[in-house]
C-alpha cells in the first residue's frame, strides 16, 4: 500500500496501530496535535487520515477540527476483526484487531475499539466512545457519548450508560449508569 497516511496521536495508541500494519513508514506522518499541520491542505497531502487518540475528548476536538475543514476522518477495520451482519459503522472509527462485533450493530462516528473485544448483537455505539483491550459488552447495551471502558470491563446484556462516564478496568456493570463521573468495582459503582 502505497498511500500517504497521516496518524492523528503520537502516544502508545498510535503506535499500536502502526504496528499491526506492514506500512512503509516513509508514506507515513504521525503527528501529535492537529495544530502541528496546517488543516487547509490536508486533503492535497494525505490519501488518508486517522485520529488514534483513545481519550474521547481529545479525540472529539480533533474530530471536529477536521470536520470544520470538511475533512471526514478514515475508518479503519484491522482484516482479522470479525464484524457481523447488517451492522452500521461511521466515520474515524478504528477497530483492532481480533475484535467480535456481532450483527445488527450500529457504531456512531469516531469510537475506538481495541483489540480483543466483543460487541453484543443490537448494541448502540455513540459517537467518540472508548473501548479498551478485552471487553465484553452484552447485546442490546446502548453506551451514548464519550465514553470510556477500561481493560477487561463486562457489561451485562441490556444496560445503558449515559454519555460522559468512565468505567474502569476490570469493573462488571450490571445496571444502567445515569450519573456522569467513574466508575469502578464488581459491581461497578460511582467513585467521583
Amino acid at each position: 500500500m502505497n498511500d500517504k497516511i497521516l496518524i492523528i496521536g503520537n502516544g502508545d495508541l498510535s503506535k499500536e496501530f502502526i504496528s499491526f500494519w506492514d506500512l512503509d513508514e516513509k508514506y507515513v506522518k504521525v503527528i501529535a496535535y492537529i495544530d502541528d499541520i496546517d488543516q487547509k491542505y490536508l486533503k492535497d497531502q494525505f490519501d488518508k487520515i486517522y485520529i488514534a487518540i483513545s481519550d474521547p475528548s481529545i479525540r472529539k476536538k480533533v474530530y471536529e477540527q477536521l470536520k470544520s475543514h470538511r475533512i471526514t476522518p478514515d475508518t479503519y477495520i484491522h482484516p482479522s476483526a470479525h464484524i457481523g451482519r447488517r451492522t452500521v459503522i461511521g466515520s474515524g472509527c478504528i477497530i483492532q484487531p481480533n475484535t467480535i462485533v456481532s450483527n445488527d450493530v450500529v457504531i456512531k462516528d469516531s469510537v475506538f475499539i481495541n483489540n480483543s473485544s466483543n460487541i453484543g448483537h443490537n448494541s448502540v455505539i455513540g459517537d467518540f466512545c472508548s473501548i479498551m483491550t478485552d471487553v465484553n459488552l452484552g447485546g442490546h447495551c446502548v453506551l451514548r457519548k464519550n465514553i470510556f471502558i477500561g481493560t477487561g470491563a463486562i457489561l451485562i446484556p441490556k444496560v445503558e450508560i449515559k454519555s460522559n462516564i468512565t468505567i474502569g478496568l476490570g469493573s462488571v456493570v450490571i445496571k444502567n449508569l445515569k450519573k456522569e463521573g467513574s466508575y469502578f468495582g464488581n459491581p461497578a459503582r460511582l467513585i467521583g
